[in-house]
């Protein structure tokens, strides 16, 4: 895998999924996250919308911003690891 925001290539992210009815405890985090449509992005969960969908911002510079996203899970990062060879 490659670089992606404070994560560097090489690393092991571990992330633990949610249950759909708790989606929003991930708010502010960096999160898996697989859309409706089966695509699985890393990046920051920034907001929920009333209607149910989500803002998605990239972790990379400069970023990218997705609004009103439709997810079908998050998994927000609990961990990273490195292994040194």
């Amino acid at each position: 895998a490659r670089a992606c925001g404070p994560y560097r290539e090489g690393e092991y992210l571990i992330c633990a999924r949610l249950a759909p009815a708790d989606t929003d405890r991930a708010l502010g985090r960096d999160c898996l996250v697989e859309l409706q449509n089966g695509q699985r992005k890393l990046c920051r969960l920034i907001a929920r919308r009333r209607t149910g969908q989500y803002t998605l911002a990239g972790l990379d510079s400069p970023g990218w911003v997705l609004e009103n996203q439709s997810i079908a899970w998050a998994a927000p990062v609990q961990t990273r690891l490195e292994f040194i060879t």
